[in-house]
């Protein structure tokens, strides 16, 4: 699975930053939205995996780690909370859709940028 290149300090998407050194997320107004320790993670996999079905053992083991304990509902919670926020933000339609009986894809294409661009 892939995962963010280590030279990258943000990527956009659909008008949106996510800057990876801060943890933030911004909104194409510039207003920041408040993201919990779990929820950046989530982002932060799904950024890094754009266009591709993640599912919940994938999820889980990104997020948490291999030898996490946690349950699979538990990143549910954190894609209902992150679904939430962006629409919250103006981002409308959905940014993680659903896939039947295989799990979770980000729809939006990501650009990465660093801080030398």
């Amino acid at each position: 699975m892939a995962t963010a290149p280590r030279d990258n300090s943000w990527v956009t998407f659909q008008g949106w930053r996510f800057d990876l050194t801060t943890r933030q997320l911004f909104d194409p107004t510039g207003g920041t939205i408040s993201l919990s320790e779990g929820e950046y993670q989530l982002l932060r996999v799904f950024v890094a995996n754009a266009r591709q079905v993640l599912n919940r053992n994938q999820l889980l083991d990104q997020v948490y780690g291999a030898s996490s304990d946690h349950y699979d509902r538990a990143i549910d919670v954190q894609l209902c909370r992150l679904r939430r926020k962006l629409s919250a933000g103006g981002l409308k339609g959905q940014t993680i859709r659903t896939v039947r009986n295989e799990g979770y894809i980000f729809v939006h294409p990501v650009t990465a940028g660093n801080a030398a661009n």
